[in-house]
């Protein structure tokens, strides 16, 4: 996650900066480095938590709902 975070900040200085200095508004543009930076780690971030399995947890063997196991 470390070294991730860490390509994406160097992705920002090295590739997003000079191509924003090329174009013209660098002052209004320069927001899109920081916001190509943060949904980058939105996306990893999410891609990160667990999600439950879909549907009812399945009873334990033996066990009927509502009823104790013999």
């Amino acid at each position: 996650m470390v070294w991730l975070l860490l390509l994406l900040m160097t992705l920002n200085h090295w590739v997003l900066a000079p191509l924003l200095q090329l174009t013209e508004g660098l002052l209004e543009l320069h927001w899109f480095g920081w916001l190509v930076l943060a949904l980058g780690l939105w996306l990893v971030g999410g891609a990160a938590i667990p999600r439950p399995e879909s549907g009812s947890p399945k009873p334990k063997s033996g066990a009927e709902p509502g009823r104790p196991r013999p």
